[in-house]
């Protein structure tokens, strides 16, 4: 499914979704972690397509939980994880993506703004 602003929303869908993205916003909640079907194949798809993936925490978590997040994230993974805030969701969607090809590489892993950029939209 591809949107106006080329951002695709993975979450527990029945049906397969095609789309052409620029990235994706993963929602990570209590349960998602133990999806075994729709999910993972979303987020492997990305992976294969090379597409950034901006995960957020629905629990207000501001950096990687491994109690929720899927484990084909993994660890090896150059993502942005995020608290369930529109500023912060919209600054790593405008932000993200534009430094992904660049760092990919060179910064595998779990990755989370620092404590002052969510100081600096208001957020704490």
């Amino acid at each position: 499914m591809s949107y106006r602003n080329k951002t695709y929303v993975a979450f527990d869908g029945d049906t397969d979704m095609q789309y052409n993205a620029k990235q994706m916003v993963l929602l990570v909640g209590e349960k998602t972690k133990g999806l075994r079907k729709f999910v993972p194949w979303e987020i492997e798809l990305a992976r294969k397509q090379d597409i950034p993936i901006i995960v957020v925490n629905l629990n207000g978590k501001r950096g990687y939980d491994p109690n929720r997040c899927p484990s084909t994230i993994g660890s090896d993974v150059y993502t942005m994880h995020v608290a369930f805030y529109a500023k912060i969701i919209k600054l790593a969607m405008d932000d993200f993506a534009k430094g992904y090809d660049a760092y990919k590489n060179n910064r595998p892993g779990n990755y989370r703004y620092p404590d002052s950029v969510y100081k600096e939209l208001g957020l704490i």
